[in-house]
């Protein structure tokens, strides 16, 4: 996901150590994820507002961030889907921003990039979240109640993937494995710090 940099230091005996300076130009950002209902109203959504992102008033209100996600809806549910399609999900620009989607019978799930974000890397981002949050829930049918009764999962899920828009993992495996324990048992230590990201959340996007 980014390029390391190698650097030798040298020390005073003549060993010298590897350092790996990571460069931030090379990394990829996404700048949301949204799941969206069948009427395109919000069951989760999470932004990433940059400080570029800031300066150019992009997805900064709720607003435009509404105008963005109703494009998405609408295309997702357009029987003709005017979109490019892209292996399992679908493909759309609009408004300067790249945008995977793939739709089930009751939600869409959305991962939005700049326009010039390469979609395969939107793509791991879209299948890594559906995939482990199938693994997650034990159930291939993501369906609305399912994700609403479970939405900790959905949290923690994308918290695990992304950190401030930059990917850091899109193994489903790898990220079942890290959340996993803290939606198995609701009364467990793990749980109730699960909760504690779920009301932070809230609390961020009410």
């Amino acid at each position: 996901m980014c390029q390391k940099v190698s650097l030798n230091i040298f020390l005073e005996e003549g060993r010298s150590v590897g350092i790996y300076i990571v460069d931030m130009d090379f990394m990829h950002h996404i700048q949301g994820i949204v799941i969206l209902n069948v009427a395109g109203e919000r069951a989760f959504a999470k932004y990433y507002i940059n400080p570029e992102m800031q300066t150019h008033g992009v997805l900064t209100t709720v607003e435009k961030q509404r105008t963005l996600e109703i494009a998405i809806h609408e295309a997702a549910r357009d029987p003709k889907r005017s979109c490019n399609s892209f292996g399992d999900e679908d493909i759309m620009l609009y408004g300067g921003h790249t945008i995977l989607f793939q739709v089930s019978d009751e939600v869409t799930f959305a991962v939005i990039g700049v326009a010039e974000e390469n979609e395969l890397v939107l793509q791991s981002v879209l299948r890594g979240l559906i995939d482990s949050l199938r693994q997650e829930l034990k159930s291939d049918d993501l369906s609305l109640r399912i994700l609403l009764e479970k939405f900790d999962a959905i949290i923690l899920t994308v918290d695990e993937m992304i950190d401030e828009g930059i990917i850091l993992e899109t193994d489903s495996s790898r990220v079942a494995e890290d959340v996993m324990p803290f939606v198995a048992e609701s009364g467990s230590d793990m749980a109730l710090k699960a909760l504690s990201k779920v009301n932070k959340y809230l609390k961020e996007n009410l």
